[in-house]
Order: structure tokens, then C-alpha cells, then sequence
């Protein structure tokens, strides 16, 4: 692989005769200076891209500012103000649009969410090596990323890859790890579905990208390499435990999400798996509390009725009863 400007990490790369560029797309939120010490880490990456569009949800005009008067000779940036917040969905989707005009079909796209920068300077040359490689084998992979997963069609239920691989195909994404994609593929799709807003966005995109014969790769070898710099998390509770302990989403991300997944399954027509969801995740586990928090046992059962019901109903937007953080 070889990088445009006599190897100063420029964002051409060209492999196996293909020349591509390289381009971004961030989501930020209320984040400005977060947002900018990110764009401060991708400076010292061995591969940065040509243009990062900086997609801001609270149009803060510090931080349009900030970008305007960004010197870089590696990397253009540009800011834009969405007028309102339409979450993680509807930045990537608008900065997609932003790209459309000045990216090729054979270049690539990669993802960043502003709290979930990269751990290593190597970290995006090298997602983009391999995404490069494996497309000279298999021109109908659409992106490559650190973490995703897979959907059951007969649970709804979402697994992750088997690590012990070098490589994995999945059916989504993960975002947070610098998910790569392809130019070709997002525009097959046109991007993410605005409408989801938030929850369960990168598989919505995903299972698309899958149901119309792409494939996306985990690249599991370095994620083993890179996991010990991730910062620690404490492991998510099970499904039973959560229901007697005090872990808990906020209503609001709660409700979003449930309601996204209800809608995958109902576009797909997964009904079995629509069933199982609803019985496990919105009556039986929220059930399991109820003796120890009647109250908050039978507020989730009815949020997540409620959140079956909007998504069988196919709606869409924010919902005025579970409104975010203002």
C-alpha cells in the first residue's frame, strides 16, 4: 500500500491498481471540545482522511468556529449544522450527502462517533489495508470494522463474532470502532435511514447492506491487539439481572431502541422473532423485578408495549412521550 505525497499519510491509497480516497464522517453532539480533541488524535494517524464532514447535532457555532480555522496539511475539515438534533442516523445519513458530490464509487468511508476515538496510530491504515485487500478477492464486501455482530432471524436476539477468527462476516457494524465502509455499497442503500434517529442505527444499515448481497467483515485479529487500549466497561448485566438491579437506560434511549429493532424485524417480516422479542425483552424481563420495583417493573412492561406498538405501526421520529435530553 502506498500513500499520495511521498508517504506523509495522505489519504490516497492505491492497491491492486485501484486508487481510492479516503474520506470521513463524525457525529457529535454537545460535545464541542471533545469533537475537537478528536480530530486532534486523527492528525497523528499513519492514514487520515482527504475530508472529515464534522456533523454537529447542536449546531454549536463555537465549535463551527473552531473548524473553520483548522489548519491541516493532511486533511480538509468541514462543519455542519444540522438546526436540530437528528441523532446518530440522520448525521451520517447528512454527511453522506455532504460527500456524495466529490467521493467515487471506489472510495471509502470511515465512521467516527466523537466519544470513541482511536486507540493506536495505526488503527485506520490498517482497517483500510485489509478492507483493500479482501476486496480485490471479493468485490461484494461493502466495509470492515473492529466489533459487530449478527441478527437471529428466529429470536431477534444480536451475537457477536467467534474472536478466534482472523477475519468474520457479519451483518452489522458496530459503530464507536471506526466501521469502514465503501462508497458503492452506502450509495447501493443510500446511507443510514434517517428516521432511526437513535437505536440500533448500524443495523439497520447493516442488515440492508446484507439483504442486498453485501458482505461486512469484523476484523477480529486486530481487535485482539488493540481491546487492552479500549477504555475498561463493566460488563453489561444479563437480561435477568437487570431486571433486580439498578442498571438501567434512560426512557427515552430505551424506547428509541426497542422501537428500532421492532421495526428491522417488522421490514424483514421476522414475526417469530418479533414474538420472542416481545415476550422476552418487553413482558418476561422487566416481570422478573416485579415483587422487588412493581412500579419500575410495570413502567418498562408498558414503554416496551408502547415501543412494539410504534414500531408494528412503522412510526418514526422522536416520540413526545419519551422525549431526549433537551
Amino acid at each position: 500500500m502506498s500513500n499520495d505525497g511521498g508517504g506523509d499519510g495522505g489519504a490516497v491509497v492505491q492497491q491492486h491498481a485501484v486508487q481510492r480516497n479516503l474520506f470521513g464522517i463524525m457525529c457529535t453532539y454537545r460535545r464541542p471540545e471533545m469533537a475537537l480533541a478528536y480530530l486532534d488524535l486523527l492528525e497523528q494517524q499513519t492514514l487520515t482522511p482527504s475530508v472529515v464532514v464534522v456533523v454537529d447535532n447542536a449546531s454549536d457555532a463555537s465549535l463551527a468556529e473552531a473548524i473553520a480555522g483548522r489548519q491541516s496539511t493532511r486533511t480538509e475539515y468541514r462543519y455542519v449544522a444540522t438546526g436540530r438534533n437528528i441523532g446518530p442516523a440522520g448525521a451520517f445519513h447528512r454527511g453522506f450527502d455532504e460527500l456524495r458530490s466529490i467521493a467515487s464509487a471506489e472510495d471509502f468511508i470511515v465512521h467516527f462517533d466523537d466519544d470513541d476515538p482511536p486507540v493506536a496510530d495505526s488503527q485506520i491504515e490498517r482497517l483500510v489495508h485489509d478492507l483493500s485487500n479482501e476486496l480485490a478477492i471479493d468485490p461484494d464486501i461493502a466495509g470492515i470494522g473492529l466489533s459487530g455482530g449478527r441478527l437471529s432471524s428466529r429470536t431477534g436476539f444480536v451475537s457477536r463474532t467467534n474472536p478466534s477468527s482472523r477475519l468474520a462476516d457479519v451483518d452489522h457494524l458496530h459503530g464507536g470502532y471506526l466501521p469502514v465502509y465503501t462508497v458503492w455499497a452506502l450509495a447501493d442503500v443510500q446511507s443510514h435511514d434517517s428516521t432511526f434517529f437513535y437505536g440500533f442505527e448500524e443495523l439497520e444499515l447493516g442488515r440492508r447492506l446484507h439483504g442486498n448481497g453485501w458482505r461486512l467483515l469484523v476484523h477480529n485479529e486486530l481487535m485482539r491487539e488493540l481491546v487492552g487500549l479500549y477504555p475498561k466497561k463493566l460488563p453489561r448485566p444479563t437480561l435477568w439481572h437487570q431486571s433486580f438491579s439498578g442498571y438501567s437506560d434512560s426512557e427515552w434511549s430505551r424506547f428509541h431502541k426497542e422501537r428500532n429493532l421492532i421495526r428491522v424485524l417488522r421490514r424483514e417480516g421476522l414475526w417469530v422473532a418479533i414474538a420472542v422479542t416481545v415476550s422476552s425483552r418487553h413482558v418476561l424481563k422487566p416481570l422478573a423485578g416485579m415483587f422487588r420495583q412493581p412500579k419500575r417493573s410495570w413502567d418498562r412492561v408498558t414503554l416496551g408495549l408502547r415501543a412494539t406498538r410504534s414500531g408494528l405501526r412503522g412510526e418514526t421520529g422522536i416520540d413526545a412521550r419519551y422525549p431526549p435530553p433537551a
